[in-house]
This record gives structure tokens, C-alpha cells and sequence, in this order.
């Protein structure tokens, strides 16, 4: 494993492109998955794996790939083998999406949608 503790910290577009890539990949998978089955809980099983597993065993996931990050500690050791780190970071990941979900499912609007004062509408 290479040593990256002196990289310097990633850019917000890159930390954003990044997330864009696994979402459109791993949506992907779950697209065509939804294919074959319409349970929401293997669909939603799917992605919390992907999550956990994509720093703690590839030190990232396909986007921080394709964009060539890494995940590091603050304290510039990698996270890959830390299953702590990468549980951690995914139940808070995932405690704020279900906030979300739930508020969407609650009230009709995201808590964003709430803050930003806008509504999501159907055009067709």
C-alpha cells in the first residue's frame, strides 16, 4: 500500500464527482436488480454493504477510484482493514438519509425542501 499520509486533502468537486459515480453505479446494480425483485429492503441491503464495505475493503469506493482519492484517517493512516471507521461512517451516512426518507414520508417534503421553502411537483 502506498503512503499518502502527505497527499494533499481532495477538492469538493472531486469529493462530489465521486459520489455522483457510485450513486450512478451502484443505482445501477439496484436498477437492475428492481428488475427482478421490487423488495425495497434487499435494494436498500445492497446499498448499506456497498457502503460499508466499499472504504473499509478498497479504501474507497468505484468513484474515489475513478477519481483517484483515497480515504484516509485524520491521522493519515488508510482506513482499508478498519471496520470501525467504515460501520461509523455509514450508520451516520444512513441515520441521515432515513432522516430524510422519513420526512418525505411523514410530510411530503424533505427536510431541505422545508428549509429552502420548495416543492417537488409532477409536469407529465
Amino acid at each position: 500500500m502506498s503512503d499518502y499520509s502527505q497527499a494533499p486533502d481532495a477538492t469538493p468537486k472531486d469529493r462530489v464527482l465521486a459520489g455522483l459515480i457510485d450513486v450512478l453505479v451502484i443505482g445501477a446494480v439496484i436498477g437492475l436488480l428492481s428488475l427482478l425483485t421490487d423488495n425495497a429492503g434487499i435494494q436498500g441491503a445492497i446499498w448499506f454493504i456497498y457502503c460499508i464495505t466499499r472504504d473499509n475493503l478498497f479504501n474507497g469506493g468505484v468513484g474515489k477510484m475513478v477519481m483517484k482519492l483515497a480515504v484516509l484517517k485524520e491521522d493519515g493512516t488508510s482506513v482499508k482493514g478498519d471496520w470501525g471507521v467504515a460501520i461509523m461512517h455509514s450508520v451516520v451516512t444512513g441515520i441521515i438519509s432515513l432522516v430524510e426518507v422519513i420526512a418525505v414520508l411523514a410530510t411530503g417534503q424533505s427536510v431541505g425542501q422545508r428549509l429552502a421553502k420548495t416543492r417537488v411537483v409532477k409536469i407529465g
